[in-house]
């Protein structure tokens, strides 16, 4: 009987062994798992950063090509303005110009 006992005991002591190790494997397992499922994960949100900051930038660029158009369109009125006087203050200005050289002359 002391015998039985003894191999069933071993016995136990071999299961116990077989379930620690299958354990262990599980636990290896899913951690392994849990490491590919991490680099995925990271791929994944430096991915959508990545994209999230190209939109961004886009946007920045767009959004600046718009505000440069209308520098440009605002300076290309004044230049032009500049280039052609209102025939009336040009008149004006001459008229002004030629009192005081009458003026200061008297003699004219």
């Amino acid at each position: 009987m002391a015998a039985e006992a003894v191999l069933k005991v071993k016995e136990a002591e071999d299961k116990a062994k077989e379930i620690i190790r299958a354990a262990n494997e599980k636990a290896r397992q899913i951690v392994v798992s849990a490491e590919k499922d991490a680099v995925e994960r990271k791929k994944s949100i430096l991915a959508e950063a990545a994209r999230s900051r190209q939109e961004t930038i886009d946007a920045s660029v767009r959004k600046a090509e718009q505000d440069c158009e209308a520098l440009v369109a605002d300076g290309a009125k004044e230049h032009q303005a500049l280039l052609s006087p209102d025939p009336g203050k040009f008149q004006s200005a001459v008229q002004l110009i030629v009192e005081r050289i009458v003026s200061a002359n008297g003699n004219s």
